[in-house]
């Protein structure tokens, strides 16, 4: 490749081993980018990052949530996840009339 013209070799230990030979990379204002896709893929990313807020700031049930988000339509409280926890906490506290929560 060295006979070629396409790489200069330097043999070891002195300083570099290959150096390519290629031209510099064009200004960026040459470089052809199709704007339309590149929003549409923000825009899509955006989607995603609202998504995932609206889970995290969610009361709902985690499992619940992540297979509805999968496609399965099922009114799953699994008893397991901060929120149902968090939810289960509040009904098993006695109401202040002293009666029982489930009444």
């Amino acid at each position: 490749m060295a006979e070629a013209g396409h790489i200069n070799y330097t043999p070891p230990f002195r300083g570099r081993g290959v150096r390519k030979l290629v031209d510099a990379p064009p200004p960026f204002e040459k470089i052809p980018i199709d704007w339309d896709h590149e929003n549409l893929l923000r825009d899509i990313e955006e989607k995603l990052l609202a998504d995932m807020d609206a889970f995290i700031r969610s009361n709902e049930c985690r499992r619940g949530a992540i297979l509805k988000y999968f496609g399965e339509n099922r009114n799953l409280v699994c008893g397991e996840c901060d929120c149902c926890r968090k939810s289960q906490a509040g009904r098993d506290k006695p109401r202040r009339d002293g009666r029982d929560a489930d009444y």
